[in-house]
């Protein structure tokens, strides 16, 4: 705590940079040092990288951009699914200073225009199964040059031709661009999208180096992660670049089946999975795990959206030996708190880590609240972005003048400064004057057998506000009074579904598993547009 034990902190930060002039040298150092260290593997192929081969192609690629003209400044996209050539261009953009910006390669060609217009790419790195998207988005004037990966392009737009480059010389000794790292931006995330279209959020190369050098857990004899996360969003993305920064072993695969999944974990002996709610839930109800091996499992990060304690529950029944850590970030802040061991309460999220000072305001009033009051959850340290990429506004609507974010989530710490997250404040529901927090609703409907996914929203009523609805994916013949019976059995008269139930086939989420209730609500418009 600090003078006023109502702001929290996390400590002091305890990592060193040492002594790199910028965050490229630090990865091509630490990349040095880790020499033959096998890095990645194909979980498909079995295909090693070894830190040594990641360090020649990024250098290769740092040339060949330099060769182009890129510099510190510009902009850089990568578009395509899991491949280790995707790490090969993200360090080697790090290597010259410029700005990487990793892009979703489910975007439709609209949102595609919408997210390359924030940070006008000169360069797009893409895949052959997304480059026909890709094109369009090269029609405008900024787009000077994309570049495809894999054998299936043979015209000038591949990205083996631009390594193969005659006319780029390969010197002996390479250098890094020094760097002012507080100032520098490394790296622009898409912000998730749950309410609008998605922002550019930047981040420095100081605050990247921050989000990416703390332990996440204790030390491991033979570790090895294992990450189906797209690495063009940010849990993924940053599960790349710890994987250099901790000289960890990652397992990956270009995209996501059960059994291969479960499979990889017996093939290489997985110790840890670096994973999103989703798949857990996926996990939890399998009836294919008990056929594999899972022996190896000691833990599972899970971030990038709340889990629920009915799937922890699950899951300890699915694999005994697999403890779940949970980690509390967002976009634009990056990790702020983190579950250290085994002793945090069910449903929390952990707390504070190194270098995070936090509080908790009322939502109406903005005054400072203390222990076991909930409000909305403000965040101060160096992880925190530069702002949004020609978004002045929306910037200083984020980052108040005296540096908190406000991070639109409702929450709460308790007598042990562990944290806890209720739900985000726009998603609340207002059901006659009282706050029904979706996830709560969601929570104890995935508890239902015949549940197998859930979303929940509030949908417009004249009288009270809003009703709870619920989008249910069912698995079995439950029918939408059960559902509606079964909730009400369990909770209070503001928290029962008086907007009815939906069956649909699947929920709609973004890459990292948070619910996009956006689209929930249009569906509910399109229903009644019909009528």
């Amino acid at each position: 705590m600090t003078s006023d034990n109502r702001i929290s902190y996390g400590g002091k930060v305890n990592e060193s940079l040492d002594k790199a002039r910028s965050f490229g040298e630090y990865c091509y150092n630490r990349l040095k040092k880790l020499g033959d260290s096998v890095l990645f593997v194909n979980g498909v192929t079995s295909q090693e990288v070894t830190a040594s081969q990641l360090l020649s192609q990024s250098i290769r690629v740092a040339e060949c951009l330099k060769h182009y003209g890129v510099k510190r400044g510009d902009s850089i996209s990568i578009c395509c699914e899991n491949r280790v050539e995707v790490a090969y261009v993200m360090f080697g953009i790090f290597f010259v200073g410029a700005k990487c910006f990793p892009l979703n390669p489910t975007y439709t060609e609209g949102e595609l225009l919408h997210a390359s217009s924030l940070s006008q790419p000169k360069i797009i790195f893409a895949s052959y199964q997304t480059f026909d998207n890709i094109k369009r988005v090269a029609k405008h004037q900024f787009v000077e040059k994309v570049l495809v990966f894999g054998d299936e392009c043979t015209d000038s737009n591949s990205f083996n031709d631009f390594l193969r480059n005659p006319n780029v010389e390969s010197k002996k000794r390479f250098y890094c661009s020094p760097q002012s790292m507080m100032e520098n931006i490394s790296l622009i995330l898409c912000s998730s999208g749950t309410t609008g279209l998605p922002k550019g959020v930047q981040w420095s190369e100081y605050s990247t180096w921050f989000n990416a050098s703390f332990n996440m857990l204790d030390p491991i004899p033979n570790e090895c992660r294992f990450s189906v996360s797209p690495w063009t969003h940010g849990f993924g993305c940053f599960t790349v670049i710890r994987t250099v920064v901790h000289g960890i072993k990652l397992v990956y695969l270009p995209k996501f089946d059960e059994n291969t999944f479960l499979s990889c974990i017996e093939k290489f002996n997985v110790t840890t999975l670096m994973v999103v709610p989703p798949l857990l839930v996926m996990l939890s109800k399998s009836s294919a795990v008990k056929h594999f091996n899972t022996s190896s499992l000691k833990y599972a990060i899970s971030a990038a959206a709340p889990l629920r304690s009915e799937v922890l529950n699950e899951m300890r029944r699915q694999i005994p030996n697999l403890t779940v850590r949970q980690y509390y970030g967002m976009s634009e802040g990056g990790v702020f708190t983190v579950q250290t061991n085994e002793f945090c309460k069910s449903g929390s999220v952990g707390i504070l880590r190194s270098g995070v000072y936090a509080k908790v305001v009322n939502i109406e009033s903005g005054e400072l609240l203390g222990k076991n009051s909930p409000g909305e959850l403000l965040f101060k340290g160096p992880g925190l972005m530069k702002g949004y990429v020609g978004d002045i506004n929306s910037t200083k609507s984020t980052v108040d003048k005296d540096g908190w974010l406000h991070s639109g989530d409702v929450g709460f710490y308790d007598e042990n400064n562990e944290w806890f997250i209720v739900d985000r404040l726009k998603e609340l529901i207002k059901y006659k004057g009282f706050q029904v927090p979706p996830a709560e609703l969601e929570a104890l409907l995935l508890s239902h057998q015949s549940v197998k996914d859930v979303g929940v929203i509030g949908i417009p009523d004249d009288l009270a506000g809003e009703l709870p609805m619920a989008f249910v994916v069912r698995q079995g013949s439950v029918t939408e009074k059960d559902i509606v019976d079964f909730v009400a059995d369990r909770s209070s008269p503001a928290k029962r579904l008086y907007g009815g139930v939906r069956f649909v086939t699947e929920i709609p989420k973004n890459p990292s598993g948070k619910i996009l209730r956006q689209v929930l609500r249009q569906m509910v418009n399109q229903h009644k547009s019909k009528m």
